[in-house]
């Protein structure tokens, strides 16, 4: 046998091999390939929870709700400080982003809102027609009457004498 022969054989390029044979080879690797994932299935399951068990165990406690940082493989504690530098930077960010979008949010409504109110409807409806008149019965205030005397007052000496 020649060399040529023998690689048209081993390359698949024999002239004697019909297309039916070529079909039936290639469903035969389909199967074995099938029976061989089918047959490793159950050690690879028993692999994956083996793993997952290891990773929960092996996992440091978090007691803050900051992230824990593991170092793997080829990293250092620079690298690692700097990832967390930056997230701090970024949620920084972020809530101050919402708080001007908050604040942004408020403006345009008192804009939307300051115009479609009517306050001479609005003084109408609660019977004020200006913050003097609103004022005028405070109970707290103090009227000074010009004749209050000193015994009129209660006072801790003058007490038991008005009481009795």
């Amino acid at each position: 046998m020649s060399s040529e022969e023998r690689n048209n054989i081993n390359n698949g390029n024999n002239s004697n091999e019909s297309i039916g044979t070529k079909i039936a080879s290639f469903f035969i690797c389909i199967h074995r390939a099938n029976v061989r994932y089918f047959k490793n299935l159950p050690t690879k399951i028993k692999s994956l929870i083996l793993r997952k068990i290891n990773d929960i165990q092996n996992k440091p406690k978090r007691t803050e709700i900051n992230k824990v940082y593991t170092l793997v493989g080829y990293t250092t504690k620079q690298n690692i400080d700097n990832k967390y530098n930056d997230e701090h930077l970024l949620i920084t960010l972020r809530k101050a982003l919402l708080v001007i979008i908050f604040v942004m949010i408020l403006f345009i409504g008192f804009e939307w809102l300051i115009p479609q109110v009517n306050f001479d409807q609005a003084k109408q409806i609660f019977g004020i027609s200006n913050v003097e008149e609103m004022t005028n019965n405070d109970p707290f205030t103090l009227e000074n009457k010009g004749d209050t005397r000193p015994t009129d007052l209660l006072t801790l000496d003058n007490e038991t004498t008005q009481g009795s």
